[in-house]
């Protein structure tokens, strides 16, 4: 099952035909963002030094707490998600716009399972 997501902020995307793709097949182990493939790896929490996740655009990973709960994980990687398409599109959003939205549209049902 593939679910797909435009948001409205991302005008210069609409004539793709997704913005973001999420594949599922047992456990999720990558993400499509704007075309780009991204590996997802769950990492103890020493390795991501006590944050929750991390993302490269450059080496396209996206790193999850694997010690937190699910609901910290869906939340974390949809904050990682919004951090990877701003660098993509050059939205420039600042950590905490980052973590802002990733609040909103996690309030209102957006979500990625983990």
């Amino acid at each position: 099952m593939i679910l797909s997501v435009i948001p409205s902020f991302l005008a210069p995307c609409r004539n793709r035909e997704y913005a973001v793709q999420w594949e599922y097949g047992g456990s999720m182990k990558k993400i499509q963002i704007l075309g780009k493939e991204y590996k997802i790896e769950y990492v103890d929490n020493k390795t991501l030094g006590g944050n929750c996740g991390d993302c490269n655009t450059v080496k396209a990973y996206i790193r999850i707490n694997k010690d937190i709960t699910k609901q910290q994980q869906e939340d974390t990687l949809l904050h990682e998600v919004i951090h990877i398409i701003s660098d993509e599109v050059t939205l420039e959003l600042t950590e905490g716009q980052v973590g802002r939205l990733a609040t909103i549209l996690y309030s209102i049902g957006v979500r990625v399972h983990v």
